[in-house]
C-alpha cells in the first residue's frame, strides 16, 4: 500500500507535488533524449509569450497565477540564454515589456513537434485511468478560487469551536464510555496498571463512593470525552482519567470538562486541584497550563500508586483565588 494513501485528502498537497515531480522528471528526460536544450520549467512562459508578447512581469505573474519572484527568476534565466529580451514601456518607462527573441521562436517551432507527440502520450495516459485528472484539477482550481483552503479551514475551526457540548455527570449507563475512552488512550501510550484497573472496573467504589465525581462531554448523540474528579482530602481534589476523542480535540471540550471539575470542587469546599500526567504528553500539559495549572516540583501531595515512569509530571491549581 502506498504510504500516502492512508492519509486520504490530508496528503493531497504531498501527492500532487510527488506526481508533479515524477512527470517533470520524465519530461526532462524526454527533452534531453531529443537534445532540445529546453527546460520543462520554461514551458508556460514560452507558450504565453509566443502569443501574447510583449508582457510585463506583473502581467505574466497574473496570467500564470504565480508569484513575482518566481517569474523574475525564470525571466532572468531566459535572458541569460538569449531567449527573452526586454524593452521599456513607451507609456510607463518604469515597466519593462518582455518578448521572445528570434532564437527563442526558432526553439519554440522545433519544440512544437516534440510537444505534439508528448501531448499524445499524456492524453493516452489520462485516458487509461478511470477519471480525467485534468478535468478534476480544473474543478479543484475553480473551487479554490471561490474560497481558499486556508479560509475553509478557519471557517470550519470557528464552527467546531462553537459545538454544542453538554457536560453530564456519571450514571451507570455511561460507565462503558468511561472505560472505553480511558482504556484506549492509556493503552496507546502506556500499559494499564493496578490503579487503572480498579478505577475502570468499579468507578462507583473507587471514585464516587469516596466523594469523587465523573463527568462526560456529549456532542450530539456521541460521548466525546470524560474525566474524573477524585477526592484526596477535605480541601484537595485530583483531576484524573481525562480523555477527549481525537476528532474533537482542539474544540475546547477539555476546558469544559476542567471547568466542570473546578466548579464541583469549589461547590464541595475544595481549595485546590491536583493532577499527575506524563512529561511525554505535551498537548495535555499545554491544555492544563492554559487552564491555569502550574508545574509542581518536589514532593507530591499523595502517592498515586503508579509506576515511577508513568506519572512523572505533577501540576496543581489553587481555587480560592479564582472565580
Amino acid at each position: 500500500m502506498d504510504y500516502f494513501s492512508q492519509f486520504g485528502s490530508l496528503a493531497l498537497g504531498a501527492r500532487l507535488r510527488r506526481l508533479g515531480e515524477k512527470v517533470g522528471q520524465d519530461i526532462a528526460t524526454i527533452y534531453k533524449e531529443v537534445d532540445s536544450g529546453f527546460e520543462p520549467r520554461w514551458f508556460p512562459f514560452f507558450q504565453l509569450l509566443s502569443t501574447n508578447s510583449p508582457l510585463s512581469v506583473t502581467e505574466i505573474a497574473d496570467r500564470l497565477s504565480i508569484t513575482h519572484p518566481s517569474v523574475i527568476q525564470i525571466i532572468d534565466e531566459l535572458k541569460e540564454r538569449g531567449l527573452v529580451t526586454g524593452v521599456p514601456d513607451k507609456v510607463d518607462k518604469r515597466r519593462t515589456l518582455l518578448s521572445l527573441t528570434p532564437k527563442a521562436r526558432a526553439l519554440h517551432n522545433m519544440m512544437n513537434n516534440i510537444w505534439r507527440d508528448l501531448k499524445q502520450v499524456t492524453d493516452d495516459l489520462i485516458k487509461s485511468s478511470e477519471n480525467n485528472i485534468l478535468e478534476l484539477l480544473t474543478e479543484l482550481e475553480k473551487e479554490l478560487e471561490k474560497q481558499s483552503l486556508d479560509k475553509r479551514f478557519r471557517s470550519l475551526r470557528r464552527k467546531n469551536q462553537q459545538l454544542s457540548v453538554k457536560i453530564k455527570e456519571y450514571n451507570p449507563k455511561l460507565k462503558k464510555h468511561f472505560v472505553r475512552l480511558n482504556e484506549e488512550w492509556i493503552s496507546k501510550y502506556f500499559s494499564l496498571e493496578e490503579p487503572d484497573r480498579k478505577a475502570l472496573a468499579n468507578p462507583e467504589k473507587y471514585i464516587l463512593n469516596k466523594g469523587g465525581f465523573i463527568f462526560f462531554a456529549q456532542v450530539g448523540d456521541e460521548i466525546a470525552g470524560t474525566c474524573a474528579l477524585l477526592k484526596r482530602d477535605r480541601n484537595v481534589y485530583e483531576l484524573s482519567k481525562m480523555r477527549v476523542l481525537e476528532k474533537y480535540q482542539g474544540k475546547k471540550i477539555g476546558y469544559k470538562l476542567i471547568d466542570a471539575c473546578k466548579s464541583k470542587a469549589l461547590e464541595n469546599g475544595g481549595k485546590r486541584l491536583i493532577l499527575e500526567t506524563n512529561s511525554c504528553l505535551k498537548s495535555a500539559i499545554k491544555l492544563y497550563s492554559n487552564a491555569g495549572f502550574i508545574h509542581v516540583t518536589g514532593d507530591k501531595e499523595e502517592s498515586s500508586g503508579y509506576s515511577p515512569g508513568r506519572a512523572d509530571f505533577a501540576m496543581r491549581l489553587d481555587l480560592h483565588n479564582r472565580n
